[in-house]
């Protein structure tokens, strides 16, 4: 689940996730590694080249997360 506010993305993740390295893919293309918080949510700044691809990817459904 993904939600987009007014400064941040954020990518709420299953729980078992909290504390471990996660890798965010736009379809088959690989955009960064990012860590889940101690809740499991992935929080990166819309602003940010990378926050404005990701955006995209969750408009059009293509965003994946993997361990």
């Amino acid at each position: 689940e993904s939600r987009i506010s007014k400064k941040t993305i954020e990518l709420r993740l299953d729980p078992s996730l909290a504390n471990k390295e996660v890798e965010i893919y736009i379809g088959n293309r690989f955009i960064m590694t990012a860590r889940a918080n101690n809740v499991g949510v992935v929080k990166i700044k819309k602003r940010k080249k990378i926050g404005k691809q990701i955006v995209d990817g969750i408009n059009q459904e293509r965003i994946r997360v993997l361990v």
